[in-house]
């Protein structure tokens, strides 16, 4: 039963991490950018309340995956160390790149908006991919591999 607990935990939580990413990039960041200054506020308050909102996913992501690798001794497949670092290095990628951009994009004043916009999604672009690299190797070590 602990074991259901934890896929459960961490699919939920990759879904939240994943999703929330594009989100983010492809609708809410560009949609707060093309409102111009009426969307300052609005982009200050997501930007605040995505730290947390990350934070959460990724670190229950990032938990749970170690701890189902442990139930299931994983920890023998050269897979789930590239998995573990990647996931490591997406979690400082969201926090000192993404992040970043977003609380400048919420910042920005009318004429840097649109390049904030694109580092943005930029930004979330990589993630997103190294996400989808990041997903893959999880199905792959669950598999056996």
């Amino acid at each position: 039963m602990l074991l259901v607990a934890l896929v459960w935990v961490h699919v939920l939580a990759v879904i939240a991490w994943f999703g929330g990413s594009a989100l983010m990039a492809f609708v809410v960041g560009p949609a707060l950018g093309a409102a111009g200054g009426e969307g300052r506020r609005a982009t200050e308050m997501i930007a605040t309340r995505s730290h947390r909102y990350y934070g959460i996913a990724g670190g229950l992501t990032i938990l749970s995956g170690l701890l189902l690798a442990w139930a299931e001794g994983r920890f023998t497949s050269p897979l789930i160390w590239i998995v573990i670092v990647l996931a490591v290095f997406l979690a400082y990628w969201g926090a000192r790149v993404t992040g970043k951009r977003a609380d400048a994009l919420a910042r920005a004043g009318d004429a840097q908006r649109s390049a904030a916009v694109r580092q943005v999604i930029a930004a979330g672009t990589v993630e997103l991919g190294l996400l989808a690299i990041a997903f893959t190797l999880m199905i792959l070590v669950r598999f056996g591999y």
